[in-house]
């Protein structure tokens, strides 16, 4: 059976594609909980910036699905104002 700390050690791998850092320390990861069937990943966003979510998706479900026995992956994202990128290598 699958375990969050493996579906976090899966989206550490994904970059974020303006930032280029992976997006447990940026703080995007929120929860993870299993479902009858697999498990809801949810994530933070600072805007509802659609395109970007949707990118973000498809790395997360590459990298996941790759987990033994993780069932269906379902993706929330949540948009969080409070979410802030500081970051200095612009």
């Amino acid at each position: 059976m699958a375990s969050v700390e493996e579906i976090k050690k899966e989206i550490a791998k994904v970059k974020h594609p303006e930032i280029k850092k992976d997006l447990i320390s940026l703080g995007m990861f929120a929860d993870a909980n299993k479902t009858e069937d697999g498990f809801l990943i949810k994530m933070k966003t600072p805007t509802a910036d659609r395109k970007l979510q949707i990118s973000l998706e498809a790395q997360i479900r590459q990298f996941v699905s790759k987990i033994p026995e993780i069932g269906k992956i379902k993706i929330k994202f949540e948009v969080d104002p409070n979410l802030n990128f500081d970051d200095g290598n612009k």
